[in-house]
């Protein structure tokens, strides 16, 4: 009989078995029926974002089946998700930029150098954001290269080097720790047992059979919920007026 049971996966479980990697001997395979892979670069960057924030980012929905005594899950919805994960997780640097950069991190940097002016932000966020997209990981980073490369432009020379070096490696000391925190995060999963022949029918009620929201209706689900609304009713006297 058909039915259905949720999992928890953590996010590098998930990208390891999309990557056949998986030390529980568990792999995730995409079916024919399944669409290629369609997500702007927008849309990977929007999920990401949600992921670094902690939001909510839904179900994926597998069917469970043996292969060569290994467990193998076709996935049957959420393969942009997937993607957008498992590339997350094998070049976390891909999905960092500028505005990773806080303006307070800026200002402390411009302290240490003894500058002033936001309109340096700029600078420094291009520097670090260049240097840190040339990497694979934010962990176990040389970063003279880079502090070099700051207190080379603002010419206050080598003296504050050592410090900035610091002051880098902490920022992205704890840009590891996120991608660490991420890694760990835990997205249900759906996994589907009935007849694989089914599964064609049900990816296509997914995401076929819907109706999308109109311009007003997305309006509407963004008013404010912690506002209250309270239908007003006249007043009646019932009472009997001789």
């Amino acid at each position: 009989m058909a039915g259905c049971i949720c999992e928890n996966w953590t996010l590098q479980d998930l990208s390891s078995a999309l990557q056949d990697m998986n030390k529980d001997n568990k792999r995730i395979v995409v079916p024919m029926f399944q669409r290629g892979k369609r997500w702007s670069k927008k849309q990977e960057q929007v999920f990401i974002d949600s992921l670094i924030k902690g939001y909510p980012v839904g179900t994926m929905l597998f069917y469970e089946t043996f292969e060569d005594n290994k467990r193998t899950y076709i996935l049957v919805d959420g393969l942009q998700r997937g993607n957008s994960i498992k590339k997350y997780m094998t070049n976390p640097t891909e999905f960092f930029y500028d505005d990773s950069i806080s303006d307070e991190f800026c200002a402390s940097v411009l302290k240490l150098l003894k500058q002033d002016g936001k309109s340096d932000y700029g600078t420094i966020r291009t520097i670090l954001t260049n240097f840190i997209k040339k990497q694979k990981t934010f962990k176990n980073l040389q970063y003279f290269s880079v502090a070099k490369e700051i207190v080379d432009y603002f010419g206050v020379g080598y003296e504050p080097i050592e410090s900035l070096i610091e002051m880098i490696s902490q920022f992205f000391e704890e840009r590891q720790d996120l991608y660490d925190k991420i890694a760990s995060t835990v997205i249900p999963v759906i996994v589907y047992t009935g007849d694989e022949s089914n599964l064609p029918d049900i990816f296509d009620r997914i995401n076929s059979k819907g109706t999308p929201l109109d311009q007003y209706e997305v309006y509407a689900a963004a008013w404010p919920v912690n506002e209250k609304y309270v239908t007003q009713t006249s007043h009646i006297d019932f009472s009997y007026a001789p």
